[in-house]
């Protein structure tokens, strides 16, 4: 799997490689190594091969779990949230 981030929060990165590190082995493509015409220093690009079984310890998601954001919590109890209709909160526009 390939992954591209724009890093904008050092806690969100950390946050990142913490859940997927756990089920996936993770090599960052140097910036020296994408193309010239679309890197940018802000945008990492990482090659994720999964790995056969869960590291001990990872993260496993519970069935159905509403993500929040933040690892270790499932919202229990929570609905999701709708997606808002065009134009609106500036999406879709």
């Amino acid at each position: 799997m390939i992954v591209g981030n724009e890093l904008r929060s050092e806690s969100v990165a950390a946050a990142f490689t913490e859940l997927f590190s756990g089920h996936f082995k993770i090599r960052r493509v140097f910036y020296k190594d994408l193309h010239e015409t679309f890197r940018n220093p802000a945008i990492h690009v990482y090659i994720c091969k999964r790995l056969r079984e869960p590291l001990p310890g990872a993260y496993i998601p519970p069935p159905h779990a509403v993500h929040t954001g933040t690892p270790g919590e499932a919202g229990a109890g929570s609905a999701p949230q709708a997606i808002p209709e065009s134009g609106e909160h500036g999406y879709l526009t």
